[in-house]
């Protein structure tokens, strides 16, 4: 499976919109990783990513406000 950089970025910026194109990279038999980390720009383009480091953000200062992490 050799793809060029360009072919990968448009697939994984597909994923990341959300759009469904492809040009055929993503398919079932594509290693465990890749698809991983298109399901992780899936979700990430999903929620929109500053929604996620917002929730991120949030969550580290509740612990730091609660005293678990010093």
């Amino acid at each position: 499976m050799n793809y060029s950089l360009l072919e990968a970025f448009f697939e994984f910026a597909s994923a990341f919109g959300t759009v469904g194109l492809s040009i055929g990279i993503t398919s079932p038999t594509l290693g465990n990783a890749a698809l991983l980390v298109e399901m992780g720009a899936m979700v990430l383009g999903r929620l929109e990513i500053y929604r996620v480091l917002i929730a991120i953000h949030s969550g580290i200062d509740i612990l730091y406000k609660r005293g678990r992490w010093r």
